[in-house]
């Protein structure tokens, strides 16, 4: 490996049994968009869906090439309704796993109170560190906890929005009015 250049190489990430029997041909993570207050300086959770592959999108998870993007409710970690980008100008919605026909709708989320404790922290601290206010940050959930795969600092954000419209929530048209995204 020494003659090798320009290689990252990491540990094999398997993920947990909760999202491996929903779908097993890809790797299914967590997409938890932060963003830093203006006001406090301290990191909140704009949103969070979970990313689950499907026949269509595998070997991945990529809600671009026809993967679920699955709503989580912020506060209890419970999975919601899961879309799947629009074909023809239209959202196609799911309760089940179109393929494996698992449950998606009011599952929880394992280690949700772990994750949210944990991506605030690391947020924290590359704000600190770095001053990014803004990151997509990619969970896989395994059978022990969490990892923490990469973050994004310009994540596309169609897979939260065809949930809800981020501007619903106060403190993410507070963060995008100071960072002059919008008038």
């Amino acid at each position: 490996m020494s003659g090798l250049d320009n290689y990252f190489i990491s540990e094999f990430i398997q993920q947990g049994q909760f999202a491996n029997e929903l779908f097993s041909d890809s790797l299914n993570t967590i997409r938890i968009l932060t963003m830093i207050d203006p006001q406090t300086d301290k990191a909140f959770i704009a949103a969070a869906v979970f990313r689950v592959g499907t026949r269509l999108s595998a070997p991945t998870d990529n809600f671009r090439r026809r993967g679920l993007s699955v709503a989580i409710d912020l506060e209890t970690g419970q999975l919601g309704k899961a879309a799947m980008i629009p074909h023809e100008g239209i959202v196609s919605w799911f309760e089940r796993h179109p393929n494996t026909g698992k449950l998606l709708t009011g599952q929880q989320m394992p280690h949700w109170p772990d994750i949210q404790t944990n991506l605030l922290d690391v947020a924290n601290y590359i704000n600190q560190r770095h001053q990014i206010k803004y990151v997509g940050w990619d969970v896989v959930v395994t059978d022990q906890g969490i990892q923490l795969l990469e973050g994004n600092s310009r994540p596309g954000v169609s897979l939260h929005q065809v949930h809800q419209p981020l501007l619903v929530n106060p403190k993410v048209k507070a963060f995008y009015r100071h960072h002059q995204v919008l008038n």
